[in-house]
């Protein structure tokens, strides 16, 4: 027997890890992970376990978001206290993102708002929530990309009622990349639809229950459209006791205006262009993260500037031999899934980095095919 579990270790703790290997975004349903869901109109809390829904990060930020038959329809934040990977430690169904673990915890205090980037139809001033199952035909969640490097959810609102018989269908499509803070959303409408689109954040600085209400600072900027809040609002719960960033941004010419719906939500307005699509980005940084981007004095004009990784010169190539896809020579400077090599101009397999921008390796390392980004500053 001895030498049966001895034979048997090697193989359990390879499950093991295999099993706790990071993902950059995941979707649960009793303890496993799926691709994709069609959300049945009776799906309650923890349909989807204690994410609650699809959840993704970057090496700042982890976000999971509500879908359930309470038409919650928002996204909560956790917060980090070093910049890893954290979603591998909800594969077990019974861990509570409320407890306060070695690598995190839950940090906004949600009650019925947004949370934080959700968006709501707007029109003729009205929030329009999309409820399941009352007025969707079919609420369809898709990880388009789990890899650690370039996370996508999808996430589609089909046979979408909003009045007098006129269905339309929303199409959220929710990405970031390892090593850049912001989460990047496009929210494409097909149908007969004339309203605009609000964006939301939790308001904490007129919620009377908030202790440290005072302490919050409102910003609203129309120049390089910026919605945000910054102050002790964030925390393990009910204390508020951290200092927490949250800010929504958008391109000037998708901005519309600012709104609030009282005390729950402040809102940024969002115009559909042409295609009936709008874009919007939200990040959070809180005061027990390794580097607190409020603490740049410039923060705000950093979002709208290349964070660390630009996503429009994204490069994708293959490699089927080498497990580290590089070669070394004198030059610029590259990384490697956020890790620093030092000096590299080439990659190997005769594909050389040109110019700026980031590109996806795709390599096999013995048995498995691993992904890993190579950024060049050229």
């Amino acid at each position: 027997m001895k030498n049966y579990l001895l034979y048997l270790l090697p193989l359990i703790c390879f499950a093991s890890q295999l099993h706790a290997e990071p993902n950059g975004a995941v979707l649960y349903r009793n303890g496993k992970r799926l691709g994709h869901s069609n959300v049945p109109g009776t799906a309650g809390h923890h349909y989807f376990g204690y994410l609650e829904g699809p959840a993704w990060e970057n090496k700042y930020s982890t976000f999971r978001y509500y879908l359930d038959m309470d038409n919650r329809n928002a996204i909560d934040i956790v917060g980090k206290f070093k910049e890893e990977a954290i979603l591998q430690h909800f594969t077990d169904t019974t861990v509570d993102e409320h407890a306060d673990w070695p690598w995190g915890t839950d940090i906004l205090k949600l009650n019925s708002s947004m949370g934080l980037g959700a968006f709501r139809l707007f029109n003729n001033n009205t929030w329009i929530n999309p409820r399941l199952p009352e007025n969707i035909d079919s609420l369809v969640v898709t990880i388009l990309d789990s890899s650690v490097q370039t996370p996508k959810v999808q996430i589609g609102y089909h046979g979408w009622n909003i009045g007098g018989g006129n269905k339309i269908t929303a199409i959220w499509t929710i990405s970031t990349l390892l090593n850049e803070r912001p989460t990047h959303c496009e929210l494409a409408i097909t149908g007969n639809y004339s309203g605009k689109i609000v964006v939301g954040m939790t308001n904490h600085k007129d919620n009377a229950a908030n202790p440290n209400r005072n302490s919050i600072q409102l910003i609203q900027d129309t120049d390089k459209p910026l919605l945000a809040t910054l102050g002790r609002q964030g925390g393990l719960q009910e204390g508020f006791a951290d200092t927490l960033l949250m800010a929504i941004y958008t391109d000037k010419s998708c901005f519309d205006s600012f709104v609030n719906d009282g005390t729950v939500n402040y809102g940024m307005v969002l115009k559909p262009d042409a295609e009936q699509k709008v874009k919007w980005s939200f990040v959070y940084s809180w005061a027990r993260e390794a580097n607190p981007l409020f603490r740049n004095p410039d923060w705000k004009n950093t979002l709208h500037e290349i964070t660390a990784i630009s996503r429009n010169n994204l490069k994708r190539h293959q490699f089927n031999r080498n497990p580290n896809p590089l070669t070394r020579r004198q030059g610029e400077l590259f990384s490697l899934s956020g890790r620093s090599l030092g000096t590299v101009t080439a990659a190997t397999g005769g594909v050389e980095l040109r110019q700026n921008g980031v590109y996806l390796i795709q390599y096999q390392n013995g048995r498995v095919i691993r992904n890993a980004t190579i950024t060049s500053s050229r």
